[in-house]
């Protein structure tokens, strides 16, 4: 379940170029609930 979530997490925020407000918006979350869950997954944005 927790692989499932991640994936999720990480196909919201690339969809909306990790705009992290719209992300938790689509997810059903709060922003600071989604960021919460990026450090409990360890997803952060790659720097070109």
């Amino acid at each position: 379940i927790e692989e499932l979530e991640r994936k999720l997490i990480s196909q919201s925020l690339e969809k909306f170029q990790w705009n992290q407000t719209q992300a938790a918006k689509e997810l059903g979350l709060s922003r600071q609930g989604l960021i919460k869950k990026m450090q409990r997954y360890n997803l952060y944005r790659e720097e070109d």
